[in-house]
């Protein structure tokens, strides 16, 4: 019985050590740290939005010339849920979800914005978790055109999804002397929050140019890249950027190390 005691009592010792490896970040900033598993970085969607006042003004009502799009922008859409269609920032069409024999769609109709061939926004509010989520160039508005089914739904590009109203265009390229492989994650953050997953290909030749949109709380953010090494089993940090809004598109920023 003894025995089985200390072998008992060396196993939770083992256990503890194991739960005691620190994969929080050191205390010298920038300095990499090593992790046991790949942080598997998601965009940060937690908010606490109201219900929007998502409305179409009679003056941009266009009735002579629409367009209609039958989404689902989530596998779990509830009656408080709300779909909107923007065009520079003008609401151009919102409605609540109904109920059909293949499950809830928006049936969303779309107005002719005021600027033509100009990229509409999709914008959801999720209500179970008081959320919105926004689809940003989604696509260009065409008289009469029709978009999906409720038996086979439009379902937005998640390429083109973000956390904000409010996007950039972040144009960048990776330091020489990184070997992407699988397993390798990028992502940007604005303090803890991350903001957007970076695209890595390992197939890229050198100074290729990756592009994502990501989203801008305020008129200037400054943000920074984590990188994780599958090979090393390490987080990298590079340098920040201030992101300026009104800039509109960044030119394309070659990534550098922390220091």
């Amino acid at each position: 019985m003894k025995t089985r005691v200390l072998m008992f009592a060396a196993f939770i010792a083992v256990v503890m050590a194991s739960c005691k490896k620190s994969e929080q970040e050191p205390v010298e900033p920038h300095a990499p740290y090593t992790v046991e598993r790949a942080p598997q970085w998601k965009v940060n969607w937690s908010s606490h939005d109201e219900a929007p006042d998502w409305k179409v003004a009679d003056k941009d009502k266009d009735i002579t010339s629409t367009m209609n799009i039958i989404v689902m922008p989530s596998d779990n859409i509830a009656e408080a849920d709300i779909m909107a269609a923007f065009c520079n920032d003008v609401c151009v069409g919102v409605c609540k979800p109904k109920e059909t024999s293949f499950g809830m769609r928006f049936y969303l109709g779309i107005y002719r914005p005021k600027s033509d061939n100009q990229m509409i926004k999709l914008a959801y509010f999720d209500s179970r978790n008081s959320r919105i989520i926004y689809w940003v160039d989604e696509f260009r508005f065409l008289n009469d055109d029709i978009k999906g089914l409720a038996s086979d739904p439009y379902i937005p590009n998640e390429s083109n999804k973000v956390s904000g109203e409010k996007v950039m265009v972040f144009r960048y390229s990776l330091p020489e002397d990184i070997t992407v492989v699988a397993g390798d994650e990028l992502a940007l953050f604005a303090g803890e929050s991350c903001r957007a997953l970076l695209l890595l290909d390992p197939d890229a030749t050198t100074h290729f140019v990756y592009e994502v949109k990501v989203p801008v709380a305020g008129d200037v953010e400054e943000m920074y890249v984590k990188y994780y090494s599958a090979s090393k089993s390490k987080v990298y940090k590079f340098k920040s950027y201030q992101f300026v809004l009104n800039e509109g598109t960044l030119s394309a920023i070659p990534l550098e190390w922390a220091k």
